[in-house]
């Protein structure tokens, strides 16, 4: 028994038909080819005619055209819908509607043979058309709202988990740099030695921290020592410190 003759709904006949049209384009181009190859004027592009991929093409085309007619043959004037390809195309129930233009370019829904109007309404409302599918402003406002908002949330939704996976590293980040300046610290001699023996630039017998830092560790593990130290000696900062690097120091005791 041939599979097409266990489809049944239109949904699944008409799917199947989309599908054997798309199949049977490939062999039509080679007809297409082949025949511009056989008609040329140009020796050397007949030399590429192949009397053989032609008729084997010709062969596959009329095999599946037997499978598409078959099909068709089962269609009994149940609901069919286009969609406008272009951005923002609406849905149709025929390729003739007055708000189209002779050049506009339609896909054929297959998913949605076989509903009424009002179904199709219900389902997609916000893309389709009010002159094929007349239906009240109100409920196409309501559809179109309730898809700008389900629209609006997504972008929001993925807005914010872009911003926490960036949080995320800039903490983790922060928790690496902050493991160095405690590295830098224990070095010194611990926390009360940094706190005690050093100042920032040295006086009443202190060690400079300008001159530790300068040679004793890089550059951004020095920037967070001096800062600290900065914010002990004058109850401030001469900039603003990075919130996650800060708040890092802060769970540590570190400021």
């Amino acid at each position: 028994m041939n599979e097409s003759t266990l489809l049944s709904t239109p949904v699944e006949i008409d799917t199947e038909i989309a599908r054997l049209m798309m199949e049977q384009a490939r062999p039509a181009r080679t007809i297409a080819l082949q025949n511009e190859y056989r008609d040329s004027d140009s020796s050397y592009r007949r030399h590429f005619f192949d009397q053989d991929a032609l008729d084997a093409a010709e062969a596959e085309h009329d095999r599946l055209q037997v499978e598409i007619d078959a099909l068709t043959e089962r269609y009994t004037g149940w609901p069919r819908y286009y969609h406008v390809t272009n951005n923002n195309g609406h849905i149709h129930t025929s390729t003739s509607c007055s708000s189209c233009f002779h050049d506009t370019q339609f896909a054929w829904r297959a998913d949605l043979s076989g509903l009424t109007p009002e179904e199709v309404v219900e389902r997609e409302a916000h893309n389709a058309c009010t002159v094929c599918m007349p239906i009240a402003p109100v409920e196409q406002k309501a559809a179109r709202q309730r898809y700008n908002a389900a629209q609006r949330e997504a972008k929001a939704a993925e807005r914010q988990a872009k911003k926490d996976a960036k949080a995320a590293k800039a903490r983790e980040r922060a928790v690496k740099l902050v493991d160095k300046v405690q590295v830098a610290i224990d070095k010194m001699g611990g926390l009360d030695a940094f706190r005690n023996d050093y100042s920032l630039y040295g006086h009443d017998g202190r060690k400079s921290l300008y001159a530790w830092t300068f040679d004793g560790c890089q550059q951004t593990v020095g920037d967070i020592l001096y800062e600290i130290k900065d914010r002990e000696e004058n109850g401030d900062s001469r900039r603003s410190m990075n919130e996650h690097i800060k708040a890092e120091l802060a769970a540590r005791g570190l400021i």
